[in-house]
């Protein structure tokens, strides 16, 4: 059974629906969804041409811990809504997103997504947004960790560590 994403919304219930698993090409796979909002289907507007997102949600966090957000993990152009006035906001563009993304979570107003190659962290009360690229492809992101005053410590796969002052956003 494909997977059903429920957030409320100002406007009422939110709804991201994975309608079919698909493989455009070389094992990429990808998940053809319709976003509904109160069972009006809005998947035009917030997708434009292509409504796909990343196909491997293990780690996916649609919402944040205060409702007001849903990442939307649309293959390459992800984005998120704010559930409070239906607003959609880019973020930016995550390379091979189908391929490389791990995982999301919110911490405070910060989302935080984790792909093979790069980080994103969005403030999303100000909107500022900070990229941090793997220095060579053999150099893999795995985690992100909450550290102390403020602080990321993104983990990487030769087992060093950078740190991020989430200060820098705000």
């Amino acid at each position: 059974m494909d997977p059903i994403y429920t957030f409320n919304t100002s406007k009422g219930v939110g709804e991201l629906v994975c309608v079919d698993a698909i493989e455009p090409n070389n094992g990429r796979m990808l998940y053809k969804v319709k976003l509904l909002i109160n069972n009006l289907d809005q998947t035009h507007i917030y997708f434009e041409d292509i409504n796909t997102i990343v196909f491997y949600l293990n780690d996916y966090v649609p919402v944040s811990e205060d409702k007001k957000w849903m990442y939307v993990p649309k293959e390459s152009n992800h984005f998120v809504i704010n559930t409070y006035n239906l607003q959609k906001i880019s973020l930016p563009n995550l390379t091979l997103s189908a391929a490389t993304f791990i995982k999301n979570f919110y911490h405070q107003h910060f989302l935080i997504v984790i792909a093979s190659f790069e980080v994103i962290i969005k403030n999303l009360e100000n909107n500022k947004v900070h990229t941090l690229k793997s220095p060579n492809t053999s150099i893999r992101f795995k985690d992100v960790l909450i550290g102390n005053n403020h602080t990321l410590n993104i983990c990487s796969s030769n087992q060093e560590q950078q740190t991020f002052d989430l200060n820098m956003l705000d």
